[in-house]
């Protein structure tokens, strides 16, 4: 009892600084409201962050995928591996567990017995992601030994940095310095400007 007691005090001292310190954390990486962008707003934040190796801005193609998203996703920025078939891989042991597993996976890529889901499949995946031109992204079946969708925001400020473009660094070497290839997609995650077009063009 008294050592469940000590690890009760313990988590109330964590959440009490985590409380306390959350706007000092939320100023310190940049961390905003959400707001909505447009494809402009958003290329103008990749040029000032100097992200010139996303060359096609993909986002989700409606509000309603959006929202989709955010219910099985619980975490931004986010990584899905597939496999070569297309095929999900599930690197987490939970589905509430955070992207701290993503390094992990990716130095150890072909020796990992990690859970495959026929069921869910980049072809899925990718049918709520649009480019410029509202064409979905072209996925190449087997031309590739993996494929990556990593998930980034605005509003999530220097997590962006701190995150996607250390995953997209790791996966740089990897297809530099490895028999493995890994196409990756970059996949915005703020609200559309473009979407409320959709709606007037339907009302």
């Amino acid at each position: 009892m008294k050592k469940y007691r000590k690890y009760l005090i313990v988590l109330v001292v964590i959440l009490v600084i985590f409380v306390s310190y959350r706007p000092l954390l939320l100023w310190y990486f940049d961390v905003q409201e959400p707001k909505v962008e447009s494809r402009e707003s958003l290329k103008e934040y990749l040029k000032s962050n100097q992200w010139d190796f996303i060359k096609n801005i993909y986002t989700f193609k409606d509000a309603i995928s959006l929202k989709k998203f955010y219910k099985t996703n619980h975490s931004l920025p986010d990584v899905n591996f597939f496999n070569s078939r297309g095929e999900f891989i599930d690197y987490r042991k939970t589905p509430e567990s955070c992207n701290a597993g993503v390094n992990v996976l990716l130095n150890n890529l072909g020796q990992l017995q990690n859970k495959t889901d026929s069921k869910i499949n980049i072809g899925n995946a990718l049918a709520n992601i649009v480019d410029d031109s509202g064409r979905q992204p072209l996925y190449e079946k087997n031309k590739y030994n993996y494929y990556v969708i990593l998930y980034w925001a605005r509003y999530i400020g220097k997590l962006n940095k701190t995150k996607v473009f250390d995953w997209k660094q790791h996966i740089d070497n990897i297809n530099k310095n490895n028999d493995t290839k890994i196409k990756m997609y970059f996949v915005n995650c703020d609200e559309q400007m473009f979407w409320s077009k959709i709606v007037k063009n339907y009302e």
